[in-house]
């Protein structure tokens, strides 16, 4: 191969060269006008679909729908004060019969007082424990203690 043969393949292969990259430049060019027209196609979408959201929304914020969400409001929280209600009424009659319970025991003089167990305080009550449980022969009541009122 003498040197003109090899400048005229050289060429040849150049002009190819060319030729491809100005098709792949052609094809980037198509690209990016598709691209482009998906781009604008998806944020019409977009902005159609933020006014439909808007539109929305705005019919929901009415006044019917407010006086509805104020009803269940005050509804639950009436519910809530009755259930409290209910709750310390229980707790307070609880609470009648043990001080009445206290009260009997003062009447009788019985020595109470606070033990503290485990780190917690109880009510203690002193008991003739010598004498054992108390036991009337007919029911089975042995956890009955006579109160040692004398110390």
């Amino acid at each position: 191969m003498n040197v003109d043969e090899k400048i005229y393949s050289l060429m040849m292969v150049a002009e190819e060269q060319q030729k491809l990259t100005l098709e792949f430049v052609d094809e980037q060019k198509s690209e990016i006008l598709a691209l482009k027209k998906e781009r604008e196609a998806i944020l019409e979408l977009h902005q159609n679909n933020m006014a439909a959201i808007e539109k929305m929304s705005r019919k929901r914020i009415s006044l019917t729908w407010m006086f509805v969400t104020a009803a269940g409001s005050v509804c639950i929280s009436l519910l809530i004060a009755l259930s409290a209600s209910y709750y310390l009424k229980g707790t307070l009659s609880d609470l009648a019969e043990a001080e009445a319970g206290y009260e009997r025991l003062r009447g009788f003089d019985a020595d109470i007082t606070k033990c503290v167990r485990n780190g917690t305080k109880y009510p203690c009550v002193r008991v003739m424990t010598s004498w054992g449980a108390y036991d009337d022969g007919k029911s089975n009541v042995a956890d009955l203690y006579i109160l040692d009122v004398e110390n």
